[in-house]
């Protein structure tokens, strides 16, 4: 019993928050002047650099159809993909584009994802005054006061409201055991006070009902001692924790030969 309890008190002080995507992925920043806007685009590939590649060509083409400038993806892919700087490329067919931010990632199922935020001429017939921007790694907060006050009445939940699923279930599970183990210990304790308040009880049967409320008082308290550490623990973590808004949940089919045939399978990928 003593073991299962450390064990799961080590496991619930061994999380740890995962480093979270920069804010302008979700809200885009706003223009400093009239004559440009942002645009954000991203792609998926099991290579970081053809990721890159394909988000570039998806602003260059969106760009282009926006200003009314003739456009061949070919050569303008064939450009990135052979190293081109954004400006050169720029500059060649006339498409105003800078690039002000990036930021890539593994997922789950080892693909990348890339984003790519650029600042892009709001019309044809302008000329574009980019400006520089500051806050690619800038980060925006959830509500920790509502997270917090969340995770007072239900242990977790205030983790989960910030999509941080896994811990927030450890949680509130591990609450749920403890305080039913806390509860089980003492009721038992209270068994064994009833059986040594018997007129007729003999001294072995008293002896040995009183060691047993010795030790289930003991170890109820050190079980409520938990709950309450780990409650006190649930709640830090609600308030400081920073939004999880990597993949949450993700499905990816398999096909892997077994014994002369196939065997088709799907993987099931949780990120807390």
């Amino acid at each position: 019993m003593k073991r299962f309890l450390f064990s799961m008190f080590i496991l619930m002080f061994s999380l740890i928050a995962k480093a979270q995507e920069p804010d302008w992925i979700y809200h885009l920043p706003k223009a400093e002047n009239n004559t440009y806007l942002y645009v954000k685009e991203s792609a998926t590939s099991y290579s970081e650099s053809d990721a890159r590649n394909v988000a570039l060509q998806k602003i260059f083409q969106s760009t282009a159809m926006r200003i009314g400038q003739p456009f061949d993806s070919e050569k303008v892919f064939s450009d990135i993909q052979q190293g081109k700087g954004i400006e050169v490329i720029s500059n060649t067919y006339n498409i105003p584009i800078y690039k002000v931010c990036e930021y890539s990632y593994m997922m789950r199922d080892g693909r990348y994802k890339v984003y790519i935020l650029c600042q892009i001429a709001k019309s044809g017939n302008i000329r574009v005054d980019f400006t520089h921007f500051n806050n690619c790694e800038k980060v925006k907060r959830y509500s920790n006061t509502l997270s917090f006050f969340q995770s007072v009445f239900i242990p977790g939940l205030g983790q989960m409201s910030k999509r941080h699923y896994t811990e927030g279930l450890l949680t509130l599970s591990s609450e749920l055991v403890l305080a039913g183990a806390g509860t089980y210990l003492y009721f038992f304790a209270q068994n064994q006070l009833d059986i040594m308040k018997k007129e007729n009880v003999s001294y072995s049967d008293f002896s040995n009902s009183q060691d047993k409320y010795n030790t289930f008082r003991k170890d109820s308290y050190i079980v409520w001692a938990i709950f309450g550490i780990v409650y006190v623990f649930n709640l830090y973590r609600a308030l400081t924790l920073l939004p999880n808004y990597k993949e949450t949940f993700a499905f990816t089919p398999f096909v892997m030969p077994m014994d002369k045939h196939l065997c088709y399978g799907l993987n099931f990928y949780l990120n807390f």
